[in-house]
């Protein structure tokens, strides 16, 4: 990308649209002129030259991955026929990376030339039709937005276009050919007849390569009764699932630009800092153990399982349209290719009364025949490099493990824990974890020949053995959402508050309520958790998973001002908190598997003592936390929250559908037009967005740099602007520091956020209210977003002292 002022020549877009805001001091709406080879368009707003510049970029990404080494064909895959090397031709030549025009044009040979080399055209167009099938919108009425487009382009637009454009030109009538003018606008809309049905508009997405069909595979068969001829008759049903490869999405993903290398050096910051900090998959014992006589660079995957309803759960029809779905991801991403949604991939969806009729064996199979050969051939790059997978975890809730697993389903059952056979009398007074009844390969094996579900808790062999080194007591993970936040919270708190409002008479329901409802959650506005219910006799808390999280961890400075200090029952939710802190945090040192391994403990002999009541199996799965911790890494990155949001992509498509025919299909063609968007819209550099532009800011600007100050900058999800309160940076064996931010820069020489802090005073660690006690200061600092602690802050004040509450563990 070139400067038409200066001729610098730029390598990120960014930087490039950022150089003519702050060097330039060009404004929105100034004219800008590209001069990318063969191309001089001039532009009056800056939005539509970026757009333009993108699709330069775009189309030049494109040709260069697909001259490297066009793929073969294959059920997935699509090679493009005609590929050059970059977005221009030559005078002669009509070829195009892909083409979505298949017939002839009825045109005099100049006018062929004039649209087949239009390839931005026919770009805009694919991103066009992907981006029309949205989860909320019926695929129907696509093609009713398309029919309407078309008739206002062919029917207004043109001729309107049209008549200006030749009234214009009528001074130049010696030079102009009007009747070839004429027949261009005529012909202008010919590429829409090559997306005028869904069938054409799904070729169009197979020959650029971006689309994986989805395809079927056998489960079983049952014979349905259907009326025929006046009768009715027994009839054959061959019952089905629909299947997409991962070794085709992996391809599709890697092959995009800085995917691998991003990862890959990712990982190896990951191998320099294993030993101090905790934060991934592949640093922790499990995948350590596993690649150790591995000669090939191996990536694990992850898989997860979870039934769930399209329909309404209570209506009369429920259950019957009860999907099964499998995912899987990449850990080992970056931070923010990872923390999207984009990065959970449907593998496979099926019925799941048929998983259930026909048994795991007849669903999983084609599953676990494609991660073998993930693993022994891997996929091949179009630059060469081959790419080997192999299971890391299978993920999701107990019921939705223990059924893929091959263990019992029932939670009452004597023995229901899928990491231990501690019997269930005794797993109900048990706060540590038993070593001697920890399941191990060879106690598993000697249960699975006994046959004898009621004394081992196994209801089958387990079909994933089946994947080459897979083994049920390491590849499985733990799930702190359902196990903590709704179902062991739930429990405590309920307890807690009865206790404090019932028996104590410390505060009433109405004034709690009252604080919930007005109590600032900062960054955590959008899951303020709903108000409590009274019954007459006793609390009941009814929370979203996420709802609960910022219960937990706010309920000390909502109505901690009213608890005397010291109190057995607040002691417990205080247990409960640095519990919480320490499974959703991201990033641990690997001593503090052995911290939550006595924190639950204690809870756990608190919980029982206070309440005279047993431990469910949700209490004794938390038992084996610290052991999971030591083997996976941080249990966040187990749990189910970001899987099930991917849930609702297909809730949605389903509900939208009028027709239930057919919804596995549905559901499965809806994924994969998204995930072709995902890919034809990919930009590597999207994780950083910047709000409003305030000021040019005097102070900051040395060396004739110059830095503009925005109004907010939006990072992997996460909104920083002026009040917002950050962790500037931790010690060891010393409070962390903190800071507010006063404002946010961007400086031409590096195009790094930065953010200029007030920095507070860190006073002590209040137990009570469970957050740190500052003093505001008067010392302002500047920090570059890549130098401070990513741990969202929140700043609250108490009886004149200001409080810090950090999201997760520090």
């Amino acid at each position: 990308m070139i400067c038409y002022i200066c001729k610098k020549n730029f390598q990120c877009l960014s930087k490039f649209m950022l150089h003519f805001r702050i060097i330039h001091a060009l404004s929105e709406i100034d004219i800008y002129k590209c001069v990318e080879p063969s191309c001089s368009r001039e532009y009056h707003s800056m939005k539509s030259f970026r757009r333009h510049i993108n699709s330069h970029l775009k189309i030049s990404l494109i040709a260069t991955e697909n001259t490297k080494n066009a793929p073969s064909s294959s059920n997935s895959q699509v090679s493009f026929k005609n590929i050059v090397t970059s977005c221009t031709t030559s005078e002669g030549s009509s070829d195009l990376p892909f083409t979505i025009l298949e017939k002839p044009l009825d045109l005099p040979l100049p006018l062929q030339t004039v649209f087949k080399k239009n390839i931005d055209v026919e770009l805009r167009l694919l991103q066009f039709v992907s981006s029309l099938y949205n989860s909320s919108v019926p695929r129907k009425y696509v093609q009713t937005v398309l029919d309407e487009f078309k008739k206002l382009v062919d029917q207004s637009y043109i001729p309107f276009m049209k008549e200006k454009m030749f009234e214009f030109l009528q001074n130049f009538k010696d030079d102009i050919d009007f009747a070839m003018l004429d027949e261009v606008f005529d012909k202008s809309t010919i590429y829409f007849d090559n997306i005028d049905t869904e069938y054409k508009r799904l070729q169009m997405l197979k020959k650029s390569g971006y689309y994986i069909e989805p395809t079927e595979f056998i489960i079983g068969q049952r014979v349905d009764i259907k009326r025929k001829n006046s009768s009715l008759t027994t009839t054959p049903i061959i019952v089905k699932g629909y299947f997409i490869p991962p070794s085709a999405v992996l391809k599709l993903l890697f092959e995009k630009q800085n995917v691998y290398d991003s990862m890959c050096t990712y990982m190896h910051q990951l191998e320099i800092d294993k030993l101090k900090i905790l934060s991934n998959f592949v640093q922790a014992d499990n995948w350590q153990t596993s690649i150790t006589n591995e000669s090939n660079s191996i990536i694990p995957i992850h898989l997860y399982f979870d039934d769930y309803e399209t329909g309404n759960p209570l209506g009369s029809h429920s259950g019957s349209n009860k999907l099964g779905a499998v995912y899987f991801n990449i850990p080992c991403l970056t931070v923010d290719h990872i923390s999207s949604l984009n990065s959970i991939f449907l593998t496979q969806i099926f019925y799941s009364k048929d998983r259930v009729k026909f048994g795991n064996k007849s669903v999983f199979q084609v599953l676990i025949n494609d991660l073998n050969n993930l693993q022994q051939n891997g996929i091949k790059l179009s630059n060469g490099r081959t790419i080997y997978f192999k299971l890391g975890l299978i993920l999701g809730d107990n019921l939705g493990l223990h059924s893929i697993l091959g263990f019992v389903e029932s939670f009452s059952a004597n023995y229901c824990c899928r990491i231990c056979k501690t019997p269930k009398h005794k797993s109900r007074f048990c706060c540590e974890e038993d070593e001697i009844a920890i399941r191990n390969e060879q106690n598993y094996f000697e249960d699975v020949n006994l046959g004898n579900m009621s004394e081992t808790g196994i209801k089958e062999s387990c079909i994933w053995y089946g994947i080459v080194g897979f083994s049920i007591t390491k590849n499985i993970g733990v799930d702190i959402m359902h196990d903590l936040l709704e179902g062991v919270c739930v429990y405590v708190m309920e307890a807690v508050i009865n206790h404090l409002v019932c028996d104590l008479n410390f505060f009433t329901i109405d004034t709690l309520n009252s604080r919930i409802q007005s109590f600032d959650y900062g960054i955590d506005c959008s899951n303020k958790p709903t108000l409590i219910k009274w019954d007459g006799s006793k609390i009941k808390i009814r929370m979203s998973a996420s709802e609960m999280l910022n219960f937990v961890n706010y309920f000390g400075l909502i109505i901690g001002d009213y608890v005397p200090k010291k109190y057995l029952f607040w002691k417990l939710y205080t247990y409960l908190k640095k519990i919480n802190e320490l499974v959703t945090s991201p990033q641990l040192q690997p001593t503090c598997a052995d911290l939550l391994d006595y924190l639950i403990s204690e809870h756990h002999k608190l919980y029982i003592y206070l309440t005279k009541s047993h431990l469910t199996p949700k209490f004794h799965h938390m038992l084996h936390y610290g052991r999971v911790m030591k083997s996976v890494g941080p249990l966040v990155h187990c749990w189910s929250m970001r899987f099930e949001s991917k849930h609702r992509q297909g809730k949605i498509t389903s509900n939208v559908s009028f027709c239930k025919k057919n919804v596995l299909k549905t559901i499965a063609i809806k994924n994969q037009i998204l995930f072709s968007n995902f890919l034809l819209n990919y930009n590597y550099e999207s994780n950083v967005i910047f709000g409003p532009v305030l000021n040019v800011d005097d102070d900051v600007r040395h060396n004739d740099n110059k830095s503009l100050s925005y109004k907010w900058v939006k990072i992997l999800g996460v909104t920083y602007k002026k009040q917002v309160v950050i962790t500037t940076y931790i010690e060891p064996y010393d409070l962390p520091h903190f800071g507010m931010i006063t404002e946010v820069l961007m400086s031409d020489t590096d195009f790094l956020p930065t953010f200029k802090i007030n920095e507070f005073h860190t006073l002590y660690y209040d137990e009570h209210f469970c957050a740190y006690a500052v003093e505001l200061g008067n010392h302002e600092i500047t920090f570059q977003y890549n130098k401070i602690v990513k741990v969202p802050c929140t700043l609250h004040k108490r009886d004149a002292i200001y409080y810090i509450l950090p999201k997760y563990s520090l």
